[in-house]
């Protein structure tokens, strides 16, 4: 009987997973994005060409008053169809908006001067200029939406902004006006020229996105006169998100319980840290009951919690989940929220625990260590990752301080973590970040547009404010970072930094690049505070100075606008800047790190984080390396119990081409009655795909204990095509068997040797060593094996012409030797450790 198993999704793997078909039981992950963006309906644009009447109390000679009208245009709109182009790759086409609303033009049409003009009572009516579209499908309320757009040559200043609206509508019916300034994150208060370092000021495609309020299938730029200012906007194109993670299958459990009973499914007693009891008095909470009731819309409100810090014990709220959920895989949580925006640097005062029949399992509790992900109604989700099983949550508040009143409490969930993470995201991690980052300085020049001085990117450079750049770009994504030193106290006041990283999407199996559209792409990073601690959650006011871009490679440089970034030869393809677009979150897992990003409407190769010298209140930011992923943006909502487990629960399958071959690693949480794993591998995907067992690896039998698995296919190059396909088969004790899904690895055609074989090894004295070289490919030079000893001196070298050849060791001393391959270019291709023993 052949079935599969499970695999949940925050697996972290750098090779393309292709999900095969789940049980009906086991977790339903879709083939196709989970999000996926809906763009505008190609002819359907609308064109509005704004109009004004204007009556003017003109003076005459100085006292009477005479009444002039006029009626004249000041707007128009060129090429209205390209806002309605389908998913537009090629920013030279958009919809171009223009004013000409001037007092020059006002008082030609009245036949007056420009000072009668100055002097008189002017009323009228006005007709704006807008280009509504309508989207190829409806967009559902809550998910994100927006226009692309960008300024024409010209600076398009606050003023302005508020004066031009995007307008959503379901048929005809009005469903959200908001104006663009508030949507592009743009503060009245900053000054023009840190004003002039957001794109939308310097002809770079920029988001003007929002949270649908209800759903709509049409949008809509508006941009009403505004006197005396001439300006052209550029409207690329209209987006919505469909988030579909809401509707997916997934195993887990919510505090949905219908009639709760107060020491059943919820309780308010307080406990400490140990889970035991600490006083024998009941949290001030109000309507507790609704954190554990099956109306997911009410909510219990912590209340006054100063007044039972008094005794040192925290304010708690326990409650039950309708089944048990683990033992690993799960996160474990509430929905929170306070009708508002959250200070999440608050969480340094509240702990998370998990119960099992009453008996504490694991806590968690501050920032560094509790994960908070933003919902688009305003709420919260903060978990942490089990390794135990539960059945009830806990929410503990520590009282200290008042601020955390009124915090209200949706319910509590066990869901498995592949309902919040992707499994196969893309990191900016190369070997050799040489040429994978960029880095430049950024100055406001006369005209308001940006100048750049790009620095060296090198390995070892530094730039301005950034020391080592390229760390943003290396395969280490934990312990090396880019890093903005001193406040940026090389700068002036009106300059910016830009850093930019290749995304490494080298062994992705799907053609094109490697952030897609619907994923979700950004930076992880933290900062340093003043007290050199690592710093909290940055706040609005700090994130409202980074801009994050994306770029395309492989276009054209035509109709990219001015050079305003870091990587000036590659196409601009969207960026968005503010608090309230570039969402901060918590990621939690003791590193206090945070993700800066965005949902991208164009598939990328590029990502830019641009910053600019206001940013100085954070003394030390270190960024770590970009990102892009599938977004899983909506609460799961469609929750099956986590019975019946599985034989094998694997926590992550990866494959990597290497100079030695296809390297694969895979880890489980547990086994059940595991006999084997069968390699497979496959030279094609889909229906025409067959496997061919290559080898086979040991299981663990019976067992909680995480485990640990690795194969090497040497003979992985030397097949007919470049990409490689494998699974494992796993096969019980009864003989039954599972099947993973399917990794991929890539391998380029310059792979020289993939294996170095000794033999014997320990070698005798005097003996001849044979040597066995895999996987060389026809007419790629000479090749040449050298022999080091263990104080890294040279002390043999010869030429390998076959796949077999004899090593001489007569002149080798007793002790450990290094025998490493070179290509004819003389790079390390491979070594082997070789012994020899007395003679």
């Amino acid at each position: 009987m052949k079935r599969f198993f499970y695999l949940p999704t925050f697996l972290r793997c750098q090779a393309v997973v292709f999900l095969l078909a789940w049980l009906s039981c086991a977790t339903a992950l879709a083939q196709s994005p989970i999000t996926r963006v809906i763009y505008t309906k190609a002819g359907t644009a609308k064109v509005m060409k704004g109009s004004a009447t204007v009556t003017a109390q003109v003076k005459v000679l100085g006292a009477s008053l005479n009444t002039r009208t006029t009626t004249l245009s000041f707007g128009n709109v060129v090429n209205g169809e390209a806002a309605a182009d389908e998913g537009t790759t090629s920013f030279d086409s958009y919809a171009l908006l223009t004013n000409n609303l001037t007092q020059t033009t006002i008082a030609a049409a009245l036949n007056i001067s420009v000072l009668s003009l100055a002097e008189a009572q002017i009323t009228g009516e006005s007709t704006p200029t807008s280009v509504r579209v309508d989207m190829a499908a409806t967009v559902k309320k809550g998910n994100r939406a927006g226009i692309v757009i960008s300024g024409d040559n010209s600076l398009l200043n606050v003023s302005l902004l508020n004066a031009v609206y995007v307008q959503t509508y379901l048929n005809e019916t009005l469903v959200q006006r908001i104006p663009v300034a508030e949507l592009v994150g743009i503060e009245s208060s900053l000054t023009s020229s840190l004003r002039n370092n957001l794109p939308l000021f310097n002809n770079r495609p920029t988001r003007a996105g929002f949270i649908a309020s209800g759903d709509f299938n049409k949008i809509e730029l508006v941009t009403a006169g505004v006197l005396n200012l001439s300006y052209g906007i550029r409207f690329y194109y209209a987006f919505g998100f469909d988030d579909q993670n809401s509707t997916i299958q997934y195993k887990g459990a919510l505090s949905n319980n219908v009639s709760p009973v107060e020491g059943q499914e919820y309780s308010t007693q307080s406990r400490g840290a140990n889970g035991l009891v600490c006083v024998n008095v009941n949290s001030n909470i109000d309507n507790s009951q609704n954190a554990a009731n099956d109306d997911l819309a009410d909510f219990a409100t912590f209340r006054n919690l100063l007044n039972i810090s008094v005794l040192n014990c925290p304010a708690t709220l326990r409650v039950k989940l309708r089944s048990t959920v683990g033992p690993t895989g799960y996160r474990a949580g509430f929905v929170i929220g306070n009708g508002g925006l959250l200070d999440l640097n608050l969480l340094q005062n509240v702990r998370l625990s998990t119960y099992l029949n009453d008996a504490l399992q694991e806590s968690a509790s501050g920032a560094n260590l509790l994960r908070v992900n933003v919902l688009p109604d305003n709420r919260y989700f903060l978990s942490f990752q089990t390794t135990k099983p539960f059945n009830q949550v806990q929410i503990s508040l520590n009282g200290a301080v008042n601020v955390l009143d009124n915090l209200n409490v949706y319910y509590g969930f066990g869901i498995e973590e592949a309902a919040f993470s992707d499994p196969d995201p893309v990191f900016s991690d190369f070997e050799d970040p040489t040429d994978k980052f960029q880095v430049a300085t950024l100055t406001p020049n006369t005209s308001g547009l940006l100048t750049v001085s790009a620095c060296a990117s090198v390995i070892g450079s530094s730039c301005a404010g950034f020391q080592d750049p390229s760390f943003a770009a290396k395969r280490n994504l934990t312990t090396t970072y880019a890093q903005i030193k001193g406040s940026l106290v090389n700068l002036n006041v009106n300059q910016g930094l830009a850093l930019a990283v290749k995304l490494n999407g080298a062994n992705k199996v799907a053609s094109g690049k490697a952030g897609k559209a619907g994923n979700r792409t950004g930076f992880v990073f933290d900062y340093i505070d003043n007290g050199g601690l690592v710093g909290g959650l940055l706040s609005a006011g700090v994130l409202s100075n980074f801009t994050i871009t994306t770029y395309r490679e492989g276009q054209t440089t035509a109709g990219k606008g001015n050079n305003t970034s870091a990587v000036p030869s590659l196409i601009a393809v969207e960026s968005v800047s503010g608090a309230n677009l570039a969402q901060a979150t918590i990621l939690g897992g003791s590193t206090g790190r945070q993700a800066l990003s965005f949902v991208a409407t164009q598939d990328f190769d590029w990502v830019e984080l641009t910053t600019t010298n206001t940013v100085g209140t954070v003394q030390d930011t270190r960024i770590y390396y970009a990102f892009a992923e599938e977004l899983r943006g909506f609460f799961p909502e469609n929750l099956v119990n986590p019975t019946n487990p599985l034989p094998v629960e694997m926590t992550a399958f990866t494959v990597r081409a290497t100079n030695q071959g296809g390297e694969l690693h895979w880890k489980t949480a547990s086994e059940q009655n595991n006999s084997l794993f069968v390699v497979e591998r496959a030279v094609q995907q889909g229906a025409d795909a067959v496997f061919q067992a290559i080898g086979q690896v040991a299981g663990a039998g019976t067992t909680t204990t995480a485990q640990q698995y690795r194969y090497l296919d040497a003979t992985a190059a030397e097949q007919s095509t470049g990409t490689v396909y494998y699974r494992l088969r796993q096969v019980d004790t009864n003989g039954n068997e599972s099947f993973s899904p399917v990794v991929a690895a890539t391998f380029e055609e310059q792979t020289l040797a993939v294996s170095l074989q000794l033999a014997p090894n320990p070698a005798g004295a005097a003996e001849m060593v044979r040597v066995l070289v895999g996987s060389v490919k026809e007419g790629t030079g000479e090749q040449q094996l050298v022999v080091y000893d263990a104080q890294g001196r040279q002390v043999n070298a010869m030429a390998v012409t076959d796949r077999a050849t004899l090593l001489p060791t007569q002149n080798l001393g007793q002790g450990l030797y290094y025998v490493v391959l070179l290509n004819a270019a003389g790079k390390r291709l491979t070594s082997q450790r070789l012994i020899i023993a007395g003679r």
